[in-house]
């Protein structure tokens, strides 16, 4: 447990990273009388921003093996753009802002992996990554709640503030509370397990070439050497791109629905329902695939209810609501250990933030279709269009999953 109290230090960026994320829609629309579009290209922008970050970050703290840093570096960036976001009073200062909080975020996003899987064994990494996101959870529960209850007292300004003095004080714990992992050496370890296990496999079919000739003896060992990965991270794009498509114009959805402070609790029940979800994501373990292949299921029931069940002035839609978001927030956090899990294991040294990358050209292109769709073509063209890359996913995790086994 001692070497997991770094992780205490990211729960007051998680406050502020929770706040804003239901803040930033708000803002838009309400104060900088934005549109759903608007929404949607600020969200877009920022995911653009955070992918060539990310992939950058990932291979410098790799390189350098110096963590530390680079989390303190971008919890500060995160709070000086926070503190600059309380005076901005357009959209196009907004774009900027925020874009430059994105690329400080991408800073720590990598590099918190490299920390778990390099401070435990391969048994210990979906627990590692678990509690960092519980701990982050919570953070983001609290931040939520926060808006709920004093938004209309304090204001988007006085919040901002907030959102930077918290990123701020990560900032100095980190520096305080980070150990570096020293020889950063398990997936290196991990990567001799893998390349020993792959030799075992090949000199069986080799032994045995006269018997599997006819089925293709040199394309299996190719595919022993270097499995393809494509269809799983093609589906994890479309799982994360609809996933941000869906959530991005969402709370301006609730918004023509239910008051405001509802909207906050609606979206705090989500958070939370995510966050202690992943108490129970910890012994995922060899059951990954099985885990993608339901998530993905159970969404496009959940976007369906979605969009038949919730209606305004309606004791039944408003409770209708709240269980789905809460049922999406679970499902995502089985997801997001799966499939974080098995791209550490599969990745080479040095591409760890390629997985956020990914991660981030999804969320740029759900960002624009989640704000462009709900516009033009209304919130239930939108749930049909999240239904479909959901389905989507879950034929490609099938197709994928069904490839290895036969390997």
């Amino acid at each position: 447990m001692a070497r997991s109290l770094w992780m205490f230090s990211l729960i007051p960026e998680a406050v502020s990273v929770g706040l804003a994320s239901i803040l930033i829609p708000l803002f838009v629309i309400i104060n900088l009388k934005g549109s759903l579009m608007d929404v949607g290209l600020v969200a877009g922008v920022s995911g653009i921003a955070l992918i060539p970050s990310v992939m950058l970050f990932g291979s410098l703290a790799d390189r350098f093996a110096k963590c530390k840093i680079f989390i303190a570096f971008s919890f500060a960036g995160m709070g000086v753009s926070f503190l600059l976001t309380a005076n901005v009073v357009d959209i196009n200062g907004l774009l900027i802002v925020n874009t430059l909080r994105t690329i400080f975020y991408a800073a720590s996003l990598p590099t918190r992996q490299i920390l778990i899987v390099e401070s435990d064994s391969r048994s210990g990494w979906e627990g590692g990554i678990a509690r960092i996101e519980f701990l982050t959870g919570v953070g983001e529960a609290i931040g939520i709640a926060i808006g709920s209850f004093t938004n209309a007292e304090m204001g988007f300004v006085s919040l901002f503030t907030i959102c930077g003095v918290l990123s701020l004080g990560s900032a100095f714990a980190a520096m305080v509370m980070i150990k570096e992992p020293g020889l950063m050496i398990e997936r290196r370890l991990l990567s001799l397990e893998r390349f020993t296990n792959t030799l075992a496999k090949a000199s069986t079919i080799v032994s045995n070439a006269n018997r599997y000739s006819r089925y293709g003896a040199t394309e299996r060992i190719s595919e022993i050497f270097s499995p393809s990965v494509k269809l799983f991270l093609i589906g994890v794009f479309a799982f994360s791109l609809a996933g941000k498509a869906l959530f991005i114009p969402l709370p301006v959805y609730f918004l023509d629905l239910y008051p405001e402070s509802m909207v906050f609790i609606l979206f705090f029940m989500n958070s939370a329902a995510n966050t202690f979800s992943y108490l129970f994501v910890t012994r995922v373990g060899s059951n990954s695939r099985r885990v993608l292949v339901m998530s993905s299921l159970l969404r496009v029931f959940l976007v369906f209810l979605l969009a038949i069940t919730v209606v305004p002035n309606s004791a039944f839609g408003l409770a209708s609501a709240a269980a789905i978001l809460i049922l999406l927030g679970v499902v995502w956090a089985f997801f997001d250990v799966s499939s974080t899990c098995l791209y550490l294991e599969l990745s080479q040294i040095g591409r760890t933030g390629y997985y956020s990358a990914l991660i981030g050209i999804s969320s740029a292109v759900g960002s624009f279709v989640g704000g462009y769709i709900s516009m033009y073509y209304g919130f239930n063209s939108l749930f049909t269009f999240c239904s479909s890359m959901y389905i989507i996913a879950l034929i490609l995790f099938i197709l994928q999953f069904n490839k290895w086994s036969r390997m």
